[in-house]
């Protein structure tokens, strides 16, 4: 990867109870517990950081954007059975971007990498269901449904579907976001050679974002 500038942090910081928590907490949790246990087990040195918090650097394919999430004390508070008041995770731009298909940098594949994966997406789906809900209950019609929770519902239905679009109507509408696009042509793509970790937070903040547009609760059921 070639070096380039990189913004300043963006932070987002996401209270409990509201839409978004729940995943976004989920993420942070195992990503702490997998480097506890490749620390533990395979003795990977934990970098030492120069503000007293260590993060998880997590790339995207479409997003142009880094997210870090916070390691230093939240295995520990998972461990307490605690649940914190407010959690955060920040974005930067200015970083070279795998393409599809490609690698992903620093990317670990041993222990507890592929459950924690299958878990985040699972947890992904659960809370894009949960908004997607709340819509059909407004509107059915998903040629006239908003572009980012149109664009989830299909992404949800990919998830369960062993990360397969699952377009099976030729009429269906395209959907889209960020320049991706997926319609009954894709059918059967994989929806992770377009997506990586850092993507589907940016993802969630803009589906969090569109529920608030809708007037959608900020605590969904």
């Amino acid at each position: 990867m070639s070096e380039v500038a990189m913004s300043d942090p963006v932070t987002v910081h996401v209270s409990r109870g509201s839409r978004m928590y729940t995943y976004l907490w989920t993420v942070q949790v195992g990503w702490a517990m997998h480097h506890e246990a490749m620390e533990r087990i395979f003795g990977f040195a934990r970098e030492k950081p120069t503000d007293g918090t260590t993060k998880t650097g997590l790339f995207t394919r479409q997003s142009k954007k880094m997210v870090f999430i916070p390691k230093t004390g939240v295995f520990e508070v998972a461990a307490s059975g605690n649940w914190p008041e407010e959690i955060w995770y920040y974005t930067r731009d200015g970083v070279e971007h795998p393409t599809p298909n490609s690698p992903i940098p620093g990317e670990i594949s041993l222990g507890t990498g592929e459950p924690l994966w299958v878990i985040m997406n699972a947890t992904f789906a659960l809370y894009v269901e949960r908004c997607n809900d709340w819509l059909r209950k407004k509107n059915t019609n998903y040629q006239n449904w908003p572009p980012v929770s149109n664009f989830c519902r299909v992404i949800r239905n990919a998830i369960v579907h062993g990360g397969k679009i699952n377009i099976e109507n030729p009429n269906a509408p395209k959907v889209s976001w960020l320049g991706l696009s997926y319609d009954y042509t894709n059918l059967g793509r994989n929806i992770f050679d377009d997506l990586a970790d850092g993507d589907f937070i940016i993802l969630a903040k803009a589906l969090d974002d569109e529920m608030t547009a809708l007037g959608a609760p900020d605590q969904l059921p």
